[in-house]
């Protein structure tokens, strides 16, 4: 989507409105998110703010949890303080350095991707095609397994069910 956006409003915006075009999103949804979206339940239980948690259950239509639960579950660590505990420091730290390779993989195509064509004769419009292609595929592969794993179940068909990373639930 950035990579159109910048085919169609490069010429017009420069690169300083499209730097406000991508920081949008940031200035229009963090507000609107701290301003709309509730706390969980668990959480206003174990603030003591029962009223409040059972309106957001109702609004929602979820199960109110348990009191006992909430208490157990206060009695460990949350947060990103028991994502740095004993129990979850190895899937912490593999999951944290998978997400940071995948994503300086991804930015640094996309970053450098007009440029190593630029060098090869070809140009920056076709690039940007280049990753909007891309970027369409690992949208199509994404909602594909999605729908396989919701169709066949999470332990069903997946080409991948072997290597993917299993964290510990909560429960």
């Amino acid at each position: 989507m950035a990579a159109l956006v910048a085919l169609i409003l490069d010429d017009v915006t420069g690169w300083r409105g499209l730097f406000w075009v991508g920081a949008l999103p940031l200035v229009v949804l963090f507000p609107l998110a701290l301003t709309k979206l509730p706390e969980s339940p668990e959480w206003l239980l174990s603030r003591g703010r029962r009223a409040e948690a059972a309106r957001v259950c109702d609004r929602f239509g979820l199960p109110m949890p348990a009191l006992q639960d909430v208490a157990r579950a206060d009695s460990d660590r949350v947060g990103y303080a028991a994502l740095a505990s004993k129990r979850y420091a190895l899937p912490t730290l593999l999951l944290g350095t998978m997400s940071f390779a995948g994503l300086l993989l991804t930015y640094g195509l996309n970053t450098w991707l007009p440029e190593i064509t630029g060098q090869n004769g070809f140009d920056k419009s076709s690039a940007l095609r280049s990753s909007s292609c891309s970027t369409a595929v690992r949208s199509w592969v994404a909602c594909s397994r999605r729908r396989a794993r919701t169709r066949w179940g999470r332990e069903g068909w997946s080409p991948r069910r072997s290597v993917s990373p299993r964290l510990p639930s909560s429960s």
